[in-house]
Formats: C-alpha cells, sequence, structure tokens
C-alpha cells in the first residue's frame, strides 16, 4: 500500500520560514556593519515603503529597532498639570501604560506620542488629544490653549536610543478627572520621584514644574 503523502499546512510553512530567518539572523553576525550595507538598504526601502503606505506608521514589533538603528527619535508629550482655584500648581495626572504598550507597563506616565513621517502638527496633537480625552475633545483645550514648555533630550536604554522631546502642557482642576480617558493617578509635587512613575520622567517632571524652565534641556 502506497504512503500517504501529507500535504504541508500554513503551520509547516510558518515554522519552515521561521528557521531560515534563524539561520539568516545567526549568519548575519559573520559579516562586518559595512559588508551588511545591502540587507541595510534593503530593509530601509521596506519600512520606508511601509510608512509611505500605512500614514507613517511603523509595524509595532520592529519599532523600537527602527529607533535603536536611527539613534534617536522625536516625540511630542502633553503634560496635565493640576492647579487649585486659585491657580497655583499642586500636581499632576498622569496615566497607566496598558499591557499592549511598548515598555513601562503599568507604569505612569505624561502622555506622549512619537512623531511619523508624514505628520503634520495636527496630526500629532490628534493622536494625542484621543490619547488623553478619547473621542470627546473638550474644546477649551485647543491647540491654540496649551503653553509650550520647550525640548528636553533623554536616553532610553530600554529601547536602546535616545529620544528628543517636545513638551506642552495644560491646565486643570483635580476634580475634572472625568474628562480624561483611561486609568489616570494624581501625583503630588512631591511624589514626583515616585517609583510607579516612568523612570525617565522623574526628571521631565522636576523640569516643567519650575517656575521658569530652560526651553532646552538635557535630562540624560
Amino acid at each position: 500500500m502506497n504512503k500517504k503523502i501529507k500535504k504541508p499546512t500554513s503551520a509547516d510553512a510558518s515554522q519552515g520560514r521561521q528557521k531560515n530567518i534563524a539561520k539568516i539572523n545567526k549568519n548575519l553576525a559573520l559579516f562586518s556593519l559595512t559588508e551588511l550595507e545591502p540587507i541595510f538598504k534593503s530593509l530601509a526601502k521596506r519600512v520606508s515603503k511601509h510608512r509611505r503606505d500605512n500614514k507613517g506608521y511603523v509595524i509595532e514589533k520592529i519599532f523600537p529597532y527602527c529607533n535603536t538603528i536611527g539613534g534617536n527619535f522625536f516625540c511630542v508629550e502633553l503634560a496635565i498639570e493640576v492647579v487649585d482655584s486659585k491657580g497655583k500648581v499642586s500636581g499632576y495626572y498622569l496615566k497607566k501604560r496598558g499591557k499592549g504598550e511598548l515598555g513601562w507597563q503599568g507604569k505612569y506616565h505624561i502622555t506622549g506620542v512619537g512623531v511619523r513621517t508624514t505628520d503634520r502638527p495636527q496630526d500629532i496633537f490628534n493622536r494625542l488629544y484621543i490619547e488623553i480625552f478619547g473621542k470627546k475633545i473638550p474644546t477649551k483645550y485647543s491647540l491654540k490653549n496649551l503653553k509650550f514648555i520647550g525640548i528636553e533630550v533623554h536616553d532610553e536604554p530600554e529601547r536602546d536610543t535616545t529620544a528628543w522631546t517636545a513638551v506642552w502642557k495644560m491646565n486643570i482642576k483635580k476634580s475634572q478627572i472625568s474628562l480624561l480617558t483611561g486609568q489616570w493617578r494624581f501625583f503630588k509635587l512631591k511624589d514626583i520621584n515616585n517609583s510607579q512613575i516612568v523612570n525617565h520622567q522623574h526628571n521631565t517632571l522636576k523640569w516643567i514644574s519650575k517656575a521658569s524652565p530652560d526651553i532646552f534641556v538635557n535630562l540624560r
């Protein structure tokens, strides 16, 4: 009796592809970076095309490595500063990072977004506002009502890269937390070194809480 030949499944094909990728990855160590120039060129073209076809978006799984190869990236953050009835700053609302986010899951942070190659200024703030308010954005917090603090640079060893960050802030009252979407926590000024806050933003919070912060700072 002839033995029945099993047809390859999609799982078999996927497993074969992964084995091939593992072999290629192992062999890369045998070559200098200069010798790998054709590989870098090919990958750069593919990433660039994906960005053009997807409004500047980079696949999340490869996003950190694109930043590492680039050496740095640019992002925009919007700090939610809490003021009392007299306008005195009492602290900040920080948002909890979810399980699906890239790094620092479960930590609280100043909300921010990475700048994409196809972005206009309004595109950046539209994504940032959705991150903060959801789909119901209060008209009083339009871009013209935000305060620009400055630009800071910090290292992100978790991603093996450096971030250049333009920081704005807006003021709200503590009772207005219902305006915000997601999980937020209020941190008093004396608590900005709390271990529940993303580590590199301890320095960011110290900087923006100054009466007259420098417009360009190195927070490494």
